[in-house]
C-alpha cells in the first residue's frame, strides 16, 4: 500500500521549477514592501520638520503679538482690515450722495426754519449744530408758532412757486369767445400757457398737505416738507422740457393727467395698466386693473395716516406707519406721472428724470399711443369768403372751451406713464452702515409696489 502512494507523491522536475518561481515572487514581494515602508518613513520624516517649521513660525507670531492672535488671527485681522477700508469707501460715496443731495433740500427762508443738513453744510457742522439746538428747544423741535407760520402761509404759497414754474394753462382774460365762430381761423386764443394741468387736481394736493385746523407737529411739517422738495424736482424736470417752447401745439409736454408723490403715486400707477398697451383698435376700450388701490389720506389726516405706505421695503412694498426702514442710508419714496407727451421726447423725458435735483429711478414705463381718429377735419374760411376743410390733430371742441385740462394733440403725441423711485439720503454715519432692518440686502428688488408682490 505504501509503494501504491509514492507514485503520486512523486515530484517531476517541472514541479520543481514551479516552486521555485512562487519563492522568488514572495521574495520579491517581500523586498518591495520593505523598500516603500523605508519611503514612507522618510516622506513622514520630512512632513514632521515641515510641520514643527510651522507651528515655530506661528508661535513666534503670537509672541510678536503679545501672545494675543490665534494660530488663524492674522488671516482674520487681514479680512477686517479689507472690510473697515471698503466701510470707509461706501460711506465716502453715502457722504457724496448725501451732500449732492442737501444742497437742494433748503428750507423756505419765509418758514424760518433751518435744520442743519438740509442747509447742505457740511455733515460734521450740522450735527454739531441740531444737537445744540435739540438742546435748547422743548416740546417737538420746532416752535409752535413757526409750525401755525408755516402751514397757514409758507406752504400754500410755496407750492404755487412751485407749479408756476411750469406755465399753465388758464383761461384767458376778457370775455369768452363765442362757439358760433368756433370754425374760422380768426377765433381768439381762450388759454393763455402751454401746459394744460387740472386746477382741481392742483387744488387737492394743497389741500391734503394744509391742515385746516389746529397746528401741525414737527413730523408732519418734515413730511410736507419732504413732498415740496419731491414735487419742485419733479417739476423742475418737466419745465426743462418745455424749454423755449412759445407755442402748445408744438410744446413737447403738452398736458399732465398725474403728477404725484408717495402713497397717492403707489394708488394712481395701481389704477393703469401694468404693461404697455397700444391698442389695436382705435374704439377699443383701456383695460381696467383688477386692483384699485385707496385712494391716500384726504385733508387734515393723522400723522400716522400720513406715514402709513410713504416708504417702500427692500421689495419695494409701501411700509406700515411704525415699521423699521430697510436701510439706514437712505429712505424710498415712489413717484409716478402720467403725461401727453410728444413720443420723439421720450428720451429726453427719462434722461432729465436720471438727473434731477432728486433722481428718480425708473421702475415702470407704459405708452399709450394716442388714436389716429384724433385727426379729423375742420371747417376753415377762405380768402374768397368761401368755406374750406382742413385736418388738424385734435380739433378744438366745446369741450375744451373754458377747461384748462384738456390740451390740442398731434399725430406725435402719446400718453407716457412713468414710475420710479427717489431715494432721500440720511445722516451719513459709519456705525449705521449697512444696519437696517432688510437682511440680507439680497433680498431688495426694483419692482413697483403691487398686492401680488
Amino acid at each position: 500500500m505504501r509503494e501504491a502512494l509514492d507514485e503520486p507523491l512523486h515530484i517531476p522536475k517541472l514541479d520543481l521549477f514551479l516552486w521555485l518561481f512562487l519563492v522568488t515572487v514572495c521574495g520579491a514581494a517581500v523586498y518591495g514592501s520593505v523598500e516603500a515602508s523605508k519611503g514612507f518613513v522618510k516622506k513622514y520624516d520630512s512632513n514632521v520638520k515641515k510641520i514643527a517649521a510651522a507651528e515655530k513660525s506661528v508661535a513666534k507670531i503670537a509672541k510678536a503679538d503679545g501672545a494675543t492672535l490665534r494660530p488663524n488671527a492674522a488671516l482674520i485681522k487681514d479680512v477686517n482690515a479689507r472690510r473697515e477700508d471698503m466701510n470707509k469707501q461706501l460711506l465716502q460715496l453715502w457722504q457724496a450722495l448725501y451732500d449732492r443731495q442737501a444742497k437742494f433740500l433748503v428750507w423756505p427762508k419765509e418758514s424760518g426754519i433751518a435744520l442743519g443738513a438740509e442747509q447742505g453744510k457740511p455733515a460734521g457742522e450740522a450735527k454739531k449744530k441740531s444737537q445744540t439746538k435739540a438742546k435748547k428747544k422743548k416740546g417737538d423741535g420746532i416752535p409752535e408758532e413757526t409750525r401755525k407760520l408755516y402751514n397757514d402761509s409758507v406752504l400754500p404759497s410755496e407750492f404755487e412757486r412751485i407749479f408756476s414754474k411750469l406755465d399753465l394753462r388758464r383761461p384767458k382774460a376778457g370775455p369768452a369767445p363765442s362757439l358760433e365762430n368756433l370754425p374760422f381761423k380768426d377765433l381768439p386764443p381762450d388759454f393763455d400757457g402751454i401746459v394744460a394741468w387740472d386746477p382741481k387736481q392742483r387744488e387737492t394736493i394743497i389741500s391734503r398737505h394744509h391742515l385746516a385746523e389746529g397746528t401741525p407737529s414737527t413730523a408732519r411739517v418734515k413730511l410736507v416738507q419732504e413732498d415740496l422738495w419731491i414735487f419742485e424736482s419733479l417739476i423742475d424736470v418737466l419745465a426743462a422740457l418745455n424749454q423755449n417752447a412759445k407755442d402748445p401745439l408744438s410744446a413737447p409736454l403738452k398736458q399732465i393727467d398725474t403728477l404725484d408723490v408717495a402713497q397717492w403715486a403707489t394708488a394712481a400707477c395701481l389704477q393703469q395698466p401694468p404693461a404697455l398697451w397700444v391698442p389695436d383698435d382705435p374704439a377699443a376700450a383701456k383695460p381696467a386693473s383688477p386692483y384699485k388701490p385707496p385712494a391716500g389720506p384726504g385733508a387734515d389726516a393723522t400723522d400716522e395716516a400720513l406715514l402709513e405706505g410713504r416708504y417702500l421695503d427692500q421689495k419695494g412694498q409701501p411700509l406700515g406707519a411704525g415699521a423699521r426702514q430697510p436701510y439706514a442710508e437712505f429712505k424710498q419714496i415712489f413717484v409716478y406721472v402720467k403725461l401727453v407727451l410728444d413720443q420723439r421726447r421720450f428720451s429726453d423725458l427719462l434722461t432729465l428724470l436720471a438727473n434731477a435735483s432728486l433722481p428718480v429711478e425708473v421702475r415702470h414705463v407704459a405708452v399709450q399711443v394716442l388714436p389716429d381718429s384724433t385727426v379729423r377735419e375742420v371747417a376753415i374760411a377762405k380768402e374768397d369768403g368761401g368755406a374750406a376743410t382742413a385736418p388738424i390733430a385734435s380739433p378744438i371742441s366745446a369741450s375744451q372751451i373754458g377747461n384748462a385740462s384738456v390740451a390740442e394733440t398731434t399725430a406725435w403725441d402719446a400718453t407716457v406713464e412713468i414710475g420710479g423711485v427717489i431715494y432721500l439720503y440720511n445722516q451719513p454715519d459709519i456705525k449705521k452702515l449697512g444696519s437696517g432692518a432688510a437682511k440680507p440686502q439680497a433680498a431688495r428688488t426694483f419692482r413697483i409696489p403691487s398686492p401680488a408682490n
